[in-house]
């Protein structure tokens, strides 16, 4: 009985910190990719982004690249220019980056995946967070 209590206080207490720090709802397992690539190494190069919703309610999840040699996708799904989903509190979900360096020039090239959560009611941004790839092609 204890234990039950003691486990709603502190998800409550959780809850309410989360609401006064504006609301955290992705946690992803990086903000930054760099790959050095020399041509004729192995494409396309596969990234498995870890997303997860630590939000207090369910959201939608967006992810949208910026970039036609980088297209996104949900593991086990086709490649898309934005992809749409929503998670559950707790909900884990991988993406797939699929970065193709063959079609880039030599030298330093940058792109750029956003995530956000998106409330189900009004469709308001509750938190994005972004993904900065380089590819250095030929570089060392």
């Amino acid at each position: 009985m204890t234990d039950s209590i003691f486990a709603k206080t502190i998800l409550l207490i959780a809850s309410m910190l989360a609401v006064l720090n504006g609301g955290n709802y992705i946690k992803i397992s990086t903000n930054d990719l760099v790959y050095d690539f020399k041509t004729n190494d192995r494409t396309p190069i596969y990234y498995y982004l870890n997303t997860e919703n630590i939000g207090i309610k369910k959201v939608r999840f967006d992810i949208t690249s910026f970039s036609d040699w980088v297209p996104v996708y949900k593991e086990g799904n086709q490649p898309s220019a934005k992809i749409v989903f929503e998670l559950a509190q707790y909900t884990p979900l991988n993406f797939v980056l699929e970065i193709h360096p063959e079609r880039l020039p030599d030298g330093a090239n940058k792109a750029k995946i956003t995530v956000e959560a998106v409330d189900l009611q009004d469709y308001s941004i509750l938190e994005s967070k972004e993904v900065n790839i380089t590819v250095n092609k030929n570089l060392k």
